[in-house]
């Protein structure tokens, strides 16, 4: 009996062993993940900041959407080291933290799971960024609305439409439409849904963006009626269309592509898993992003 416990001993510190290089692993994994996630969001943040700034000045009759804009850039410029202390910069920068680090997060679990898990990594994403862009988007409303409205239920749900027609568009239809343009183009498969993925974001804009100036106007004229609303939509839906078209570009090609290389190069410099303690896999959600 002896001999067998003296036996079992060094089995059992290799297995301790294991188990501390795995949760030092994991741990290490999920800093990277984070790591990624928030230098990615500190990139694109000042546009996308300026943007959303811009537009909920607009509508609330604050100053011009171009002027509150441009107004905003002059002033990061003139003024780096004080863009921490915006609180449009630190809504903005948690919002793409978060969505970026969800994305991480679920191709991490990929990894560990050794098989894809497309469902539940798209759900948990649009859930994460639906949450994280309506919360963003009331503060935004408290901030910039010319006082202190309270936001109603009907803002909260003109800004979910907006994000569930957008999402849903944006991964549902590139996978349909790939085929046709290929089609229709000559140009690869592969090359037609990177089209696709470019062009519908822009295209599906004049859609949504006014279901974003709705949950604002909910909150800034809560009184108003549907006429008055009406008008006031038609009358920046232009600007912020053109605006949001803007806002596009840093977070779908700039803050995606940062997310997944800084990913992949902490991992590498730290001798960590690519993709979780499993076999490679391809990310492609990453491509289909915009977050808020």
């Amino acid at each position: 009996a002896a001999a067998s416990r003296a036996a079992a001993q060094p089995e059992a510190q290799c297995a301790t062993r294991a188990e501390r290089r795995a949760v030092a692993t994991a741990l290490s994994c999920a800093a990277a993940d984070a790591a990624a996630a928030s230098t990615a969001a500190v990139l694109v943040t000042p546009v996308c900041a300026a943007v959303d700034k811009a537009v909920a000045e607009s509508l609330a009759g604050v100053r011009p959407l171009w002027d509150s804009f441009f107004a905003s850039l002059q002033s990061m410029v003139r003024e780096p080291a004080g863009l921490i202390r915006r609180p449009e910069m630190r809504y903005v920068s948690a919002l793409f933290a978060g969505t970026y680090l969800l994305n991480n997060v679920m191709v991490s679990a990929e990894g560990r799971a050794r098989q894809p898990m497309p469902t539940t990594k798209t759900a948990t994403i649009f859930a994460g960024n639906l949450s994280l862009a309506m919360w963003k988007d009331a503060a935004f409303a408290r901030l910039f609305g010319g006082g202190a409205p309270i936001v109603p239920p009907p803002a909260f749900a003109a800004w979910a439409a907006r994000d569930i027609v957008g999402m849903t568009a944006i991964f549902t239809l590139p996978p349909l439409v790939a085929p046709r343009v290929a089609e229709a183009t000559g140009i690869s498969h592969r090359s037609a849904e990177a089209l696709s993925q470019f062009v519908l974001p822009l295209a599906v804009q004049p859609i949504v963006a006014p279901f974003h100036q709705v949950g604002y106007l909910l909150s800034f004229k809560p009184n108003a009626a549907p006429s008055e609303l009406f008008a006031s939509v038609r009358r920046e839906l232009s600007n912020v269309v053109a605006a949001r078209w803007v806002r596009i570009f840093p977070p779908y090609c700039v803050g995606a592509t940062a997310n997944k290389d800084i990913r992949m190069h902490l991992r590498d410099a730290f001798q960590l898993p690519r993709h979780g303690p499993g076999r490679r896999m391809t990310p492609g959600l990453m491509r289909r992003m915009t977050p808020g």
